[in-house]
């Protein structure tokens, strides 16, 4: 127990280092304040072609593509916008009409709101794309701008959805600042998204199962104890996650298998530091986000009987598993966690597999 105390005294400057770096990008994204915040909303199909939905997502990446390259200002997460416009029965299919666009600006607390329509009709037998843009001022309770783009719908339809976004940043200047701007006025905080966003914590209690090299040795016992906090990374990817996560386990040896112990009372307990990178799916009120990660396995082994001992050991582990999510309120998450780690000592690869289950509570 000294030597795995001492292990891990030597390593508090390290995760001081860490924490204090963690706060430095915490203040850094502070300045990002002065930042107009801004809803991307989906540009909704209105006509109701199937042929054409995705175009959905299409004029809507390329507008805010578009905007990226021109302006400095603050993105919501789209996953929280969606959220918001759920737990106030802002239906997605009516986000281009006008009232529900504010209001759902307003709700989710953003000072800028883009929203529209499109649908596909026949002219003169040819297929045309139109397009009802506007620009909300949600401070203000106003509309910015709003206008109609008309194009063609065949193969050059995307030469169409470009002119849709390059409308939106022309008329957008009235209240994004440019780039050129933005670093000419001196301020602080370039990124159009944060390093982190939905923070959550949480807890679960499960089990765990050995297998391969020394699976014939040791036991896991019950139960498994686990502490996580995660968070999305929308300045990478708006769905990639990030979590860092505690678990206590309690194993001890297989008698029969272990003929040299004979009078001895062995129990190990083991310290689990992990962190995980995971894609964040969310459908409606599931969610399932694989993961893979690594970390280390501090171990303090208790020896009794003919002898008395404490010892300690250090395992390097890498592994991944799945996250099976179901929202029970707003900001509560019922998960089922099963994760599988491979831990690597004497050239020897033990496998621990887990399985539990708890909440996550959105902070």
């Amino acid at each position: 127990m000294k030597t795995l105390q001492a292990f891990v005294l030597k390593r508090i400057p390290i995760i001081v280092f860490l924490c204090s770096h963690i706060i430095n990008i915490h203040a850094e994204n502070i300045n990002t304040q002065n930042l107009k915040k801004v809803a991307i909303l989906d540009i909704i199909n209105t006509g109701k072609n199937p042929d054409y939905e995705y175009l959905e997502d299409s004029i809507t990446d390329a507008i805010r593509t578009n905007l990226k390259k021109l302006f400095v200002f603050q993105e919501i997460d789209r996953q929280k916008l969606k959220e918001v416009a759920e737990a106030n029965f802002l239906y997605h299919d009516d986000w281009h009409v006008k009232s529900v666009a504010m209001n759902l600006g307003l709700l989710a607390n953003q000072d800028i709101i883009i929203s529209g329509g499109f649908k596909i009709t026949e002219n003169n037998n040819q297929t045309i794309i139109v397009s009802e843009i506007r620009i909300l001022d949600s401070s203000r309770k106003k509309i910015i701008t709003e206008f109609n783009e008309t194009g063609v719908a065949n193969n050059r339809i995307f030469e169409s959805i470009n002119r849709i976004a390059v409308r939106i940043a022309e008329e957008a200047k009235v209240v994004l600042p440019s780039k050129d701007d933005w670093k000419r006025s001196g301020l602080q905080g370039g990124e159009s998204l944060p390093i982190f966003s939905n923070f959550s914590i949480g807890t679960r209690i499960g089990g765990g199962l050995y297998a391969l090299e020394y699976a014939d040795r040791i036991r896991a016992q019950l139960p498994s104890i686990s502490i996580n906090i995660q968070a999305n990374m929308p300045i990478l990817w708006q769905k990639l996650n990030f979590s860092l996560q505690g678990t206590y386990l309690k194993d001890s040896p297989i008698g029969e298998k272990n003929p040299g112990i004979e009078g001895l009372k062995i129990s190990t307990v083991n310290f689990i530091l992990q962190s995980f990178l995971g894609i964040d799916l969310r459908f409606n009120s599931f969610g399932i986000m694989p993961k893979v990660g690594g970390g280390i396995i501090l171990q303090s082994i208790s020896v009794t009987g003919i002898r008395n001992e404490e010892l300690s050991n250090f395992l390097p582990f890498a592994g991944g598993g799945l996250d099976l999510s179901f929202r029970l309120t707003k900001n509560l998450d019922l998960v089922l966690a099963i994760e599988s780690f491979a831990e690597f000592e004497n050239r020897k690869i033990t496998l621990l597999n887990l399985a539990s289950l708890g909440v996550n509570f959105k902070l």
